[in-house]
């Protein structure tokens, strides 16, 4: 799996989830494009897939994709 591209958004709206970053990812069966890392009010980090997506299911890839999206924005953030 390989971060491709991150991309840090500024949302200054109150609402929950926050949008941290639109990013893509490259995966062995295929390569995501417009992914979406959000924070949660409770500060826990998630994703959202791009549209259409059907093998989503699988919460181990989502919890490691999130991981590597969260270690890509801090390498940019630092």
């Amino acid at each position: 799996m390989n971060i491709t591209r991150i991309e840090p958004v500024s949302d200054d709206s109150p609402r929950t989830p926050t949008l941290l970053a639109l990013f893509d990812v490259e995966l062995p069966q295929a390569t995501l494009r417009g992914c979406k890392l959000l924070e949660s009010g409770a500060g826990e980090c998630f994703i959202l897939p791009p549209p259409g997506l059907k093998f989503w299911d699988d919460a181990p890839l989502r919890h490691e994709i999130c991981e590597a999206a969260l270690d890509a924005l801090d390498e940019i953030e630092t």
